[in-house]
């Protein structure tokens, strides 16, 4: 069985994706997502760095929207912290927090796994990049990959040579709302 750690919380609406996107109707009316391209979440307004994510569900729970968390692998949670810190530096952060304590997942309502990439001090999802339509894979109800070992097998894919961005650093994230 696998242990993850939360990385951090967002809140704000889902994603809706427009008629042109494409993605061979695989993807539903409405997408869970935690990638700051997609959706324009409600922020903490304190520091660029820090934005959209918040510490814990609490903090989350004080603003309108979905409340979703992200978690990743036990195993690649240090793998993460080390690539937010080259970006933000020793600035404090809620997710290096979070990774740094080793924050167990919170109870909540799990979505799937969405393959996120980390470029820029900021969180994309394959789906910014019309990834999906390279794959084989069938979003769930949320649009999102239903399991780890699936997403997996998405983040090797697209961060193999010529396939996806260079400069994006893909790992699969468990999405679960609160």
């Amino acid at each position: 069985m696998t242990t993850y750690v939360t990385a951090g919380f967002v809140t704000g609406p889902r994603w809706v994706p427009p008629e042109k996107y494409g993605s061979r109707g695989r993807l539903p009316a409405e997408v869970a997502t935690v990638s700051e391209c997609l959706v324009d979440f409600v922020s903490p307004v304190r520091d660029w760095w820090l934005e959209p994510w918040f510490e814990s569900v609490g903090e989350a729970r004080e603003h309108p929207g979905h409340i979703l968390s992200m978690s990743v692998p036990a195993d690649q949670a240090a793998a993460l912290t080390e690539l937010m810190t080259g970006w933000i530096g020793d600035r404090p952060h809620p997710m290096i927090g979070n990774l740094a304590r080793g924050a167990p997942a919170p109870d909540g309502s799990e979505l799937g796994f969405e393959v996120l990439g980390f470029e820029a001090g900021r969180f994309h999802t394959w789906l910014c990049y019309s990834l999906l339509d390279e794959t084989d894979v069938q979003p769930n109800g949320n649009g999102l990959i239903g399991t780890l070992a699936e997403a997996q097998g998405v983040a090797d894919l697209i961060s193999e040579e010529g396939f996806g961005p260079e400069e994006v650093t893909w790992f699969p994230a468990r999405i679960a709302e609160h």
